[in-house]
């Protein structure tokens, strides 16, 4: 099944939540400014926040254009990995000092994988 240009907004603010296993407080804690009732507003059609749109977009790691024309469901799974969001998730569960040390960790593993690729077996 595919979200196109026919389906809401709201409906594909859901479509994306979902996805990501987020609840509506989730996305309402995650965009900082907005209550969950805002957000049941919005993926019922009863609310209009456009300028909510980006903020949204940038939440759910979609680009704006999502919203006005829609994409297929593989696209949308296909955009963060199952792997890819538990990590964005333990990561945002992190204070500042801990996402910096995660930052430099993933820096070095990613070197040490480049590195051992380029070396012969």
């Amino acid at each position: 099944m595919n979200t196109g240009p026919g389906d809401s907004i709201g409906a594909r603010i859901r479509l994306l939540r979902q996805r990501r296993r987020m609840t509506q407080q989730d996305l309402a804690t995650a965009l900082g400014d907005v209550s969950r009732s805002s957000i049941a507003l919005w993926e019922t059609g009863r609310g209009g926040e456009t300028k909510s749109l980006p903020r949204i977009a940038e939440v759910l790691g979609v680009p704006v254009e999502f919203f006005v024309n829609g994409m297929s469901r593989q696209d949308v799974a296909e955009t963060v990995s199952v792997d890819e969001r538990a990590l964005l998730q333990l990561y945002r569960g992190c204070g500042a000092l801990e996402q910096l040390m995660l930052m430099r960790a993933a820096t070095q593993l990613n070197r040490r994988t480049k590195r051992n690729s380029k070396t012969p077996a």
